[in-house]
């Protein structure tokens, strides 16, 4: 699922918010689906520094890194066989 959101970003233009080398690996809100079988991935922008802090609030979000991330996820949705 990854290599197929990543290829949609890429094919959308959005390269430089979804960037294919792995950086990190962490234990997330997402292992307790991966867990159960149900695909999940985790998109994250480690380049965020307020990410999981107490400034981390709307205001700071990114309008063009959070269409980013809509645009690809749409494309995915609608690429889904039913």
């Amino acid at each position: 699922m990854r290599e197929r959101l990543w290829r949609i970003a890429a094919e959308l233009g959005y390269r430089e918010w979804f960037i294919p080398e792995p950086r990190w690996a962490l234990i997330d809100d997402h292992l307790p689906f991966l867990q159960r079988g149900i695909p999940a991935v985790d998109i994250i922008d480690f380049d965020y520094p307020a990410w999981h802090t107490t400034a981390d609030t709307l205001d700071r979000v990114s309008p063009h890194t959070l269409e980013a991330v809509g645009r690809v996820l749409e494309h995915f949705l609608e690429s889904e066989p039913p």
